[in-house]
């Protein structure tokens, strides 16, 4: 391949390197903690508090005994287990990529646990360095590209009689998620346990009521409108912007108003998401499942025999090319 002006060939060009995949990450990120630092609460709303709840429940069934661990957080955002694992004893290495989200968890001054800036799912992170590696509702961010990676890094870094805790939100919208997931995983790890949720219909039924105070949102904020407008195309796009314009955004806030006391006691209470819960899964069964986490061990490198071995085809050079 011939270079061009600047040295380089096109190829080269077109491949982005491992430096500026970490900045554009970093910049993305640092973006969505100065919009929106709530969105990686945890704490914001009782489907939050339930899914990292189960997830940590999780996680002491199967590790009574945490003291003098070491762990890693991997996407550790606000902290919430990080705090966890450093409360029970446990010297935990926080990992994230923003640094806003660093220095959110810095400000709890919590002695044994070290902040460390990365780039998920490819850190610089020792081999099998951890009894316990939690990564929790990190792969929906990444690229599908980097899902195998992602599972492959989990991997890299537990010890072999270790476990690894992680989960994911699970888009309500695509059928098959649950197995893609379930696939992926144990691509690396045998499953000791499964904890899912069924939201589907709690989830829907929220997007629903605060859909007009989104809008409103929207139409006050220019930089939320962007970031808004960013993930959608086409028809969506369209019918968004017009209905985020200063005009409608006024019409949509008093709606919103309205609305506010009912919106607010979904977000609050339990006792309903439990309620729509259970009703989801009686109707929808795994289609309802909303939320997915599994504990896990690093299944063994399984090494083939020398009749195993003999019994493979040599391939011919076109073969292996196509």
């Amino acid at each position: 391949m011939a270079p061009n002006d600047d040295g380089l060939s096109f190829n080269q060009k077109a491949i982005p390197s491992k430096l500026s995949k970490r900045i554009e990450t970093q910049a993305k990120f640092d973006r969505l903690w100065h919009i929106s630092p709530k969105q990686f609460d945890p704490s914001r709303n009782c489907l939050e508090k339930e899914r990292v709840l189960r997830s940590w429940q999780l996680l002491k069934r199967h590790c009574n005994q945490m003291r003098d661990a070491k762990t890693v957080d991997l996407g550790s955002g606000s902290g919430f287990f990080s705090k966890k694992l450093r409360e029970e004893g446990a010297f935990v290495d926080a990992v994230d990529i923003s640094q806003k989200a660093l220095q959110t968890l810095k400000k709890s001054k919590l002695e044994g646990i070290c902040l460390i800036q990365d780039f998920i799912p490819q850190t610089k992170l020792e081999d099998s360095a951890y009894d316990i590696v939690v990564s929790t509702d990190v792969i929906a961010y990444l690229p599908l590209i980097q899902h195998r990676l992602y599972i492959s890094e989990l991997a890299r870094l537990v010890k072999s009689d270790g476990i690894v805790l992680c989960s994911t939100p699970l888009d309500i919208n695509t059928e098959g998620g649950l197995q893609i997931f379930a696939s992926l995983a144990e691509t690396e790890f045998q499953i000791l346990e499964w904890r899912l949720s069924y939201h589907l219909l709690y989830i829907r039924l929220k997007n629903f009521i605060s859909f007009p105070q989104k809008l409103a949102l929207a139409s006050n904020s220019a930089e939320t409108r962007f970031y808004e407008l960013e993930k959608r195309q086409g028809f969506k796009k369209w019918w968004f912007s017009i209905n985020t314009s200063k005009v409608a955004g006024f019409l949509w806030k008093g709606l919103s108003l309205c609305l506010l006391p009912l919106v607010n006691f979904m977000k609050e209470s339990r006792w309903l998401l439990l309620k729509l819960e259970s009703v989801c899964r009686f109707f929808w069964k795994d289609k309802g499942v909303s939320h997915a986490a599994f504990l896990a061990k690093r299944r063994p490198v399984a090494h083939a025999s020398a009749d195993e071995l003999l019994a493979i085809e040599p391939k011919h050079k076109r073969q292996l090319w196509e």
